[in-house]
């Protein structure tokens, strides 16, 4: 009785071709984790992105007396500016504005301040937004740009590029608002 010892082309070809298989499966699951994990990681920059707006937006609204709207948004006439340096609220007399501004390729979302104790300031709060708007209930019979008083509940809404895909619009009550 002889006895073999190797494999034959066959049993060879069929070993390489499971191999084969199981190595597509794993790549395509690897492949697949690594998409779902980009796009988990999309959505909560946009999470992080639209809570740092809501928190931003609900101090500012709640120092605010009075608001008017502005080419690309509004201006709100609040009793708290923002520190330029520190970041920190003072209670000081403040006309902060919220605006869209196209920078390079970008449309940004920018936070303007303005004071009369200096701390004038502009910064980019939020990237790839195409849109702010304020929605109040306005007097008819005052001019278009004039300041109104601001109501205990106004909407906020924004509307995001479509590169923003992973930020849906959203709109805020500034009654409802923290």
């Amino acid at each position: 009785m002889k006895r073999r010892l190797g494999l034959t082309l066959i049993e060879l070809m069929v070993t390489l071709a499971i191999v084969a298989l199981l190595t597509t499966a794993a790549l395509a699951t690897i492949t697949t984790l690594a998409r779902s994990q980009a796009v988990r990681q999309r959505a909560d920059a946009a999470t992080v992105r639209q809570q740092h707006l809501e928190r931003l937006l609900a101090e500012d609204f709640r120092h605010a007396t009075a608001f008017r709207p502005v080419p690309g948004g509004f201006e709100l006439d609040s009793q708290a500016a923002l520190d330029p340096a520190t970041l920190e609220r003072r209670h000081l007399s403040a006309i902060i504005g919220y605006t869209v501004r196209q920078i390079g390729p970008r449309s940004w979302l920018m936070r303007t301040q303005r004071s009369d104790s200096g701390g004038d300031s502009t910064e980019p709060v939020c990237p790839a937004v195409r849109a702010v708007a304020l929605s109040v209930a306005r007097d008819p019979d005052l001019a278009a740009e004039a300041w109104q008083r601001l109501p205990v509940s106004a909407g906020v809404s924004f509307a995001f590029d479509e590169a923003a895909a992973a930020t849906p619009a959203f709109s805020l009550r500034t009654g409802a608002l923290p």
